[in-house]
């Protein structure tokens, strides 16, 4: 951790005692000289402001979790990317953020979980639960097919529940809870949810610690690189507002939705017929079903007012 300077008015800091010494010898330098240390001076407060602040932040964070969210320059390089060219990804998790995070955090809560785990679906799918990855991953928490069977979630030739926010939280918190028994250290839990379990092991005895930082040198990339990321996106999550970043709302409406259990199989342009919604934003709503036709028993999630026209109407709908 880099050693933070008294900080006043939270963002100014003090002149460190180096470049003190430096402006009080000034008078002896020749102008040449003079510019290229105001250069330095400036480039040296700059940097210790940036650290300093970050580092302080971040332990005011790390304050109010269990996790450990430190502050080193891995974690820098990643929280300078979102601030910088992933700056827009982050905006538009701002505006997902009151959609998605009060159901995970419900979730995480009733497994007596860390809440900052919340962040970790930003790093697996960017809060997009039909998100699928190379190796066949998919929904918000990123679950293999075996993975997601093994914790409950089905897929048949209507519905991938793996793409089901609810279910699929439900999933992840009993997975991390499994995690935390094996290793019994946050920054181990995700760097095996990342890896697997199973390769986590075979590192942890062939390097001989069980210290992540230790560990760090003998993962692979994506493994070694997953928890600064995840620690990245709980600063500029926290501070987006810091940097002038403000939510870019998704353009369907997410704030008031209610449920339907239909009592018979219903086609997809029937229920934007008698819904008057698009198919565009059934399918948003509903991203775990897979055909354009939803069978008896479903549940499905539409705008409020859908759903109260509809069940006016049920018995002449059906």
């Amino acid at each position: 951790l880099i050693p933070y300077i008294a900080i006043a008015n939270r963002d100014s800091l003090t002149i460190p005692e180096s470049v003190n010494s430096i402006i009080t010898n000034d008078s002896i330098l020749d102008d040449s000289s003079a510019q290229n240390i105001e250069v330095m001076e400036n480039e040296e407060i700059s940097t210790l402001k940036k650290e300093n602040i970050v580092a302080w932040r971040l332990q005011q964070l790390n304050k109010k979790t269990q996790m450990n969210l430190v502050y080193n320059e891995k974690v820098q390089i990643f929280i300078d990317s979102y601030l910088g060219r992933n700056k827009r990804l982050i905006a538009r998790m701002q505006g997902l953020a009151p959609y998605y995070f009060p159901l995970f955090e419900q979730q995480l809560a009733q497994y007596n979980l860390p809440l900052e785990l919340k962040y970790l679906a930003i790093v697996e799918s960017a809060l997009n639960p039909k998100a699928r990855s190379r190796s066949g991953a998919t929904g918000l928490w990123q679950f293999m097919y075996p993975t997601g069977k093994q914790y409950g979630l089905e897929v048949t030739s209507y519905v991938d529940e793996r793409k089901d926010p609810l279910k699929s939280t439900i999933s992840a918190c009993k997975y991390f809870v499994a995690l935390y028994d094996i290793f019994g250290d946050w920054n181990l839990v995700l760097a095996a949810y990342n890896g697997g379990p199973g390769y986590l092991k075979g590192k942890i005895r062939s390097a001989g610690t069980s210290d992540f930082w230790e560990l760090y040198p003998h993962l692979r990339k994506e493994t070694r690189n997953y928890i600064p990321t995840f620690i990245a996106v709980n600063y500029v999550m926290n501070y987006a507002s810091e940097y002038s970043i403000n939510a870019e709302n998704p353009s369907i409406n997410l704030s008031k939705t209610d449920t339907i259990t239909l009592k018979k199989q219903v086609e997809l342009k029937v229920l934007t017929d008698l819904l008057c919604i698009n198919s565009e934003t059934i399918d948003y709503l509903n991203p775990s079903y897979k055909k354009e036709a939803y069978p008896k028993d479903a549940i499905l999630v539409f705008p409020s007012e859908a759903v109260n026209d509809f069940k006016l109407n049920e018995k002449a709908n059906y």
